[in-house]
């Protein structure tokens, strides 16, 4: 792991999803690849919450190996760098999702399909487009709030880093 500079700028990426700004620029000082474990071991560590250090690490990429698998057709298989992909490694499973799927009269009422996820506990809605009617690229359009405010994209939650 982390043998080469194409797998520890993928490692950097998918920390940024939950790291603070100060640990990813930490993470992108480092040269070697002994420098890149220790410094992702002491990453985990700082997460640990008094358990063993590879348990925040190993829900992490439990998390990461979802998300390739239910979004990554279509991306090589890297779930983790689509939209939806870094808001459910960001935030978790939402509490709800709804989905509209392709109308079969589309060409009538050119509705594209679309999701729309909520975290009540956040007070976070987002929602995805499927600009490309294909069934796979769905892209963030919008992040609001129940009370329909919207939140437009924050650089902290759609950097793709």
């Amino acid at each position: 792991m982390y043998s080469t500079k194409k797998e520890w700028s993928d490692t950097i990426r998918l920390l940024g999803f939950i790291a603070k700004y100060d640990e990813i620029n930490i993470l992108k000082k480092l040269k070697t690849p002994k420098d890149w474990r220790d410094g992702v071991y002491n990453f985990w560590k700082k997460r640990d919450r008094g358990e063993n250090v590879y348990v925040a690490k190993a829900f992490f990429y439990k998390r990461v190996q979802l998300v390739n698998t239910k979004y990554g057709k279509g991306h090589n298989g890297q779930g983790w760098k689509t939209d939806r992909g870094r808001i459910y490694i960001k935030f978790g499973r939402p509490d709800y999702v709804n989905y509209k799927p392709m109308n079969r009269n589309y060409n009538i009422y050119r509705a594209k399909p679309y999701e729309v996820w909520t975290y009540e506990q956040m007070d976070r809605i987002f929602i995805f487009v499927d600009t490309s009617r294909t069934g796979i690229d769905y892209r963030l359009v919008l992040i609001s709030n129940r009370r329909g405010e919207n939140l437009g994209l924050s650089e902290e939650i759609y950097s793709k880093k």
